[in-house]
């Protein structure tokens, strides 16, 4: 699961668009973009052109906060979800390309390789879920059947 949520967040995080983005800037002064928090926010954005940063910011913080929320059924003692950090498998904005880790901390180029197929999912999760998939009720928690 901690690989599911580092692959789909990591990509969650780069379709809020560049970190630094003139245009996102524009679309909330023409009154096309909203902030993510637009509803609750007591003061007017800091930075217009960081808009999609302080949006993402907001989602990691969400994020976290939901994740910490499922961590409570986890067992004691067994390991926790967390989500990746930002800066890790960006393919847009500030960062990247660039060899962050899940952590956030910056690996050399052949640290991140080794460190992707760790923390990404491969072929052998792809066949757990396959299997999970074809089993008829793989929805239905516990033993409950509907």
């Amino acid at each position: 699961m901690q690989k599911y949520l580092n692959k789909w967040l990591s990509t969650g995080y780069d379709l809020f668009g560049k970190d630094h983005s003139s245009s996102a800037a524009r679309f909330y002064r023409w009154g096309f973009k909203g902030r993510f928090d637009e509803a609750t926010a007591s003061a007017p954005p800091k930075d217009l052109d960081r808009l999609n940063e302080e949006a993402r910011n907001l989602y990691y913080k969400e994020d976290r906060q939901i994740i910490d929320s499922l961590n409570s059924l986890i067992p004691e003692g067994k390991p926790k979800l967390r989500a990746p950090d930002p800066k890790f498998n960006r393919q847009i904005g500030d960062y990247a390309g660039k060899p962050y880790g899940v952590d956030g901390n910056l690996l050399s180029e052949k640290e991140y390789q080794e460190h992707l197929k760790k923390v990404l999912p491969g072929i052998e999760d792809l066949r757990i879920l396959d299997t999970i998939f074809k089993e008829k009720h793989w929805l239905v928690a516990g033993n409950v059947q509907t």
